[in-house]
């Protein structure tokens, strides 16, 4: 389950903080789901009727309204308390981390617009040797500056997308497992910049260059990996998604 989905049991916790008034008992928030058409799904659960639980998706506004609450209160729906369960907790916080770093940094309370949601897709660009696309499902949201945005990275919120990286060949760069945020605005090729790319179905994060024949040149920043190079003909077929702007990564 995405940490973009709640009970009304967490609904209605967080109604009673006066976040974004939502209702503050857990029959008033499931009804105010409902009627407002969020979006739902079922899912397993422990001591739910059946084993299940109905999770709504509240609408853009509401979930900014509730990531920023969160930042101040991060443990607020503690994985050991009543609320977002275990398994998604971990990915709750990293849901706010970035939105944290950017008020701890701003020297002055950041609000409701003053962020972007960034959506994060369900698909992995292959740092080695090629990954298919099998979904493109937003699984979640992470919250950025709206200034950060456009003054560091030089674009608008709605060129952006996360993926997630597999593989090594762009080590020590990028490693397994890594966030990456793509400028999808940014498809012309720079020398020595990271890409998304996709080509015969697969999707790649590598560094390219174009050579006057119009062939292509694909590099890995890992030595262990060989240069590629695609003709003028099998050139026309890659498709450059959006340049690499910035990465996250555990420690």
């Amino acid at each position: 389950m995405s940490t973009e989905w709640f009970s009304a049991a967490d609904l209605a916790k967080l109604g009673a903080e006066l976040v974004a008034k939502l209702p503050t008992t857990e029959r008033g928030a499931l009804r105010h789901a409902k009627q407002n058409l969020w979006e739902k799904k079922v899912v397993d659960a422990k001591g739910g009727k059946g084993g299940k639980k109905s999770v709504f998706r509240p609408p853009d506004e509401i979930l900014k309204r509730i990531y920023l609450f969160m930042l101040d209160n991060p443990y607020f729906l503690d994985s050991g308390q009543k609320g977002i369960p275990a398994e998604d907790y971990a990915r709750h916080k990293e849901n706010i981390l970035v939105a944290r770093r950017a008020k701890s940094s701003s020297g002055s309370p950041a609000g409701l617009n003053d962020f972007v949601l960034v959506p994060r897709y369900d698909v992995r660009a292959s740092a080695g040797h090629g990954e298919m696309v099998h979904s493109e499902q937003i699984v979640d949201h992470l919250a950025f500056r709206k200034s950060w945005v456009r003054s560091e990275l030089g674009c608008t919120e709605k060129d952006l997308a996360l993926i997630t990286v597999k593989g090594d060949s762009m080590e020590p760069t990028l490693s397994q497992n890594d966030l990456i945020l793509i400028d999808m605005s940014k498809n012309l090729i720079s020398d020595n910049a990271v890409y998304v790319l996709q080509y015969d179905g697969s999707l790649w994060v590598k560094r390219i260059q174009r050579k006057i024949n119009g062939s292509v040149i694909i590099k890995s920043d890992n030595p262990e990996y060989e240069i590629e190079e695609l003709d003028e003909e099998q050139a026309r077929s890659l498709k450059v998604l959006g340049m690499v702007v910035w990465y996250g990564r555990k420690i």
